[in-house]
């Protein structure tokens, strides 16, 4: 069954499409909800117990905060980048993994996540969405470690094909800003020395007098006196 206009204003006790801010429609049976592309001012969104299998009007609900579709049939979600979810809970669905770390790259909200069949994610898993969404507290009722985004491992990513950033983006490597530099034992090692027994006042005064002397042998073969 499709979601209508009329059943959304009458179960929120609404007039207007663009003024409903809140909505829970459990258990009624819904395969198509795409009618709430026309409730931009969505804040909180029950979907449980339904047929739904995709939600793409999530992209016209950009005030939207929390979402709850439990036990549905949800096998794509789009990107989430352009709504304010904190809070999204897709447990018992068919949705894959990899769909669920596309959807939610890049959202600077998100701070809660349940998904799927099976609420254990590996570690692998786990650092993805890490890295995908940074701003993640807690996975399947599980409160997510504190690791340095640069510090998730490479091959994790890689693995779940998550876009790199453009390489003249990418961070230069120490090592080509600072050279290896032999090593040196500054124990054995000894500044120049102007000679034994010889004052570096003495040595200066020779070259003083040598410059004087080529000077002086030039300016006769000029003619200058």
């Amino acid at each position: 069954m499709a979601l209508t206009q009329k059943d959304v204003l009458r179960i929120s006790r609404n007039y207007d499409m663009s003024t409903v801010f809140r909505l829970n429609v459990k258990g009624r049976n819904i395969s198509d909800c795409s009618v709430l592309a026309q409730c931009p001012s969505l804040k909180e969104l029950c979907l449980d117990n339904n047929s739904i299998t995709n939600l793409e009007c999530l992209t016209k609900m950009p005030e939207l905060e929390v979402l709850t579709a439990v036990n549905n049939q949800i096998t794509t979600l789009p990107p989430l980048t352009g709504t304010s979810i904190q809070t999204l809970v897709l447990s018992n669905n068919p949705v894959p993994f990899d769909a669920v770390l596309v959807a939610v790259s890049g959202m600077e909200t998100l701070r809660t996540l349940y998904m799927g069949y099976t609420p254990d994610l590996t570690d692998d898993e786990e650092q993805a969405l890490m890295y995908a969404c940074p701003s993640l507290l807690s996975i399947n009722g599980k409160r997510v470690k504190v690791v340095r985004r640069d510090a998730l491992s490479r091959e994790v990513i890689e693995a779940y094909t998550v876009p790199e950033p453009p390489e003249r983006l990418s961070p230069i490597p120490v090592d080509s800003l600072f050279p290896t530099v032999p090593w040196v034992d500054e124990a054995a090692w000894t500044p120049p020395q102007w000679g034994a027994g010889v004052a570096e006042d003495e040595v200066l005064g020779e070259e003083v007098a040598g410059l004087e002397k080529d000077v002086g042998e030039l300016l006769d073969l000029a003619g200058v006196k």
